[in-house]
């Protein structure tokens, strides 16, 4: 075999090897750099609806509501320490006169702290300071009746409706406070206050039904909520 002889099958070797080998680089798909695009959900849409009709969910009926202990009064000292913080003033006031808060939850404008009123911790103060200005914008009751513990708040309020559903059905949005009053009577507890004066009143029943009632700074009722005891 002479030199070219050996020089034209080594030749035909290798082409053999490069078909073979390109063969197999085309067999094997190459992965994509491309990244698809997740799919997009289409958006779910929130509808706040107002029922029809505002009524209780779960009435408590005449005797639903018994208190297994002898009833606790911390209405009164409650209200008086709500009175004490005032819209407007400092974080430092607020904890001056109540002292150290059981909870802080802070964010990028408010920050909200919140205070048992009395031992048991049935009542609740939330007060919403303002960071920048330090300066408390909003505060709110937290009420909650107990019958294991004797606390019930409409007993103590005093209150003398005896069907909060049937005395609702004869106040409307657009009454003045005033006008609300009678029809519900005076025993109601101011629950939250805001820095724009808007106000939150609360009446119940003699079975623990509530009532929250909404009035702008010229104490005109704007929002009613109704319901009853969960507690």
């Amino acid at each position: 075999m002479d030199k070219k002889q050996i020089i034209a099958i080594v030749v035909a070797v290798l082409v053999i090897l490069l078909i073979i080998v390109l063969a197999i680089i085309f067999a094997v798909p190459k992965k994509s750099n491309i990244i698809e695009p997740a799919p997009v959900e289409a958006p779910v849409e929130k509808v706040l609806s107002k029922p029809e009709d505002e009524k209780f969910g779960t009435v408590n009926e005449e005797g639903d509501f018994n208190l297994k202990v002898p009833q606790v009064q911390v209405l009164q000292n409650s209200t008086q320490k709500y009175n004490e913080v005032l819209i407007g003033s400092s974080f430092e006031d607020a904890k001056e006169k109540l002292g150290e808060p059981l909870q802080k939850d802070e964010y990028k404008v408010l920050t909200y702290y919140i205070w048992n009123l009395d031992e048991s911790g049935n009542i609740k103060l939330k007060v919403s300071v303002k960071n920048e200005e330090n300066k408390v914008s909003e505060k709110t009751l937290l009420l909650f009746s107990n019958a294991e513990e004797g606390y019930q708040i409409s007993k103590e309020l005093g209150t003398e409706i005896q069907d909060l559903q049937t005395e609702m059905e004869k106040v409307n949005e657009g009454m003045t406070l005033e006008e609300v009053v009678q029809v519900l009577g005076d025993k109601y507890i101011e629950e939250s206050c805001n820095e724009e004066n808007y106000k939150i009143y609360v009446w119940y029943d003699v079975n623990e039904n509530s009532v929250e009632l909404s009035f702008n700074e010229e104490d005109v009722l704007i929002q009613k909520t109704i319901a009853s005891y969960k507690g």
